[in-house]
């Protein structure tokens, strides 16, 4: 690979799909995942509130309702396996882009009668998900921002997706300065076994972004020393050899340690 494509590879901002179905990162990678459970969490939630008839009506149909909208996210893709094996019935959709305008336009109505339940603001996510794909940062910030707004289980995995897809959408439209503050709360609000050391990888990420090399490198270094075999020192270490290459010197890696946590999901 020549040295110009090197570092538009190290410059360029992390997607949260690529060709092939790479990921930037484990959240990203598992996105369908996150949304599916933590739909599942709300459609428990409905169906324990009607069966005990002590929860709002309004928000158990939301949430049976919620289930429906969701079957867009997993339709499967003209060409794919899942297509393959898909019933005569099913919908299937002719692109990535064709599916995701329709889980946007799926979302963004029953968000529109049910935004003020758990399942409405959960459907936020997955809908600033596909905004995101689509390349309109300006609404999928929008709507990371409802959901983040209306709270969610501090350092869940929805609340840490909302907060990494924020940070990419800030990103894209070059506020870079918000994107870091993101990227620090994410840092701050994701622990024990779940996205440990990703907020800074993020951080670093826009260090290199700058054109700030040096620094970019002790703090991937940084992150892969603190968080040994998670995604976030997986893809510092990535980064440390691809400036290796473009001859940045690499600081040199921190002796390793037998109670070194797995993250969930490796």
């Amino acid at each position: 690979m020549a040295k110009v494509e090197k570092d538009n590879e190290t410059l360029a901002p992390d997607a949260f799909q690529v060709v092939g179905g790479e990921a930037s990162s484990w959240m990203m990678k598992h996105e369908r995942k996150v949304i599916i459970g933590a739909a599942a969490v709300v459609l428990l939630a409905g169906g324990a509130a009607v069966a005990s008839y002590l929860g709002d009506r309004a928000s158990a149909r939301a949430s049976q309702e919620f289930g429906t909208a969701l079957k867009t996210l997993s339709a499967p893709v003209a060409g794919s396996p899942e297509a393959e094996m898909a019933l005569p019935t099913e919908v299937t959709y002719p692109s990535v882009s064709a599916r995701d305008e329709a889980i946007v336009t799926t979302l963004s109505g029953f968000r529109a009668e049910n935004g003020d339940t758990k399942a409405g603001r959960t459907a936020a996510v997955a809908e600033a998900q596909a905004l995101y794909r689509l390349g309109k940062y300006a609404e999928a910030q929008a709507a990371f921002e409802a959901y983040l707004k209306d709270g969610g289980s501090k350092g869940s995995p929805l609340q840490l997706s909302a907060l990494e897809g924020l940070g990419y959408a800030q990103e894209a439209q070059g506020q870079k300065d918000a994107a870091r503050d993101t990227f620090g709360k994410l840092q701050a609000e994701a622990s024990g076994a779940f996205l440990p050391g990703m907020g800074d990888f993020h951080r670093a990420r826009l260090l290199a972004a700058d054109g700030k090399s040096d620094e970019a490198a002790k703090a991937f270094r940084a992150v892969a020393d603190a968080h040994p075999r998670t995604a976030a020192a997986r893809l510092s270490e990535e980064r440390l050899n691809l400036l290796a290459s473009q001859g940045v010197a690499i600081p040199a890696a921190a002796p390793a340690t037998d109670a070194a946590p797995v993250e969930a999901g490796n």
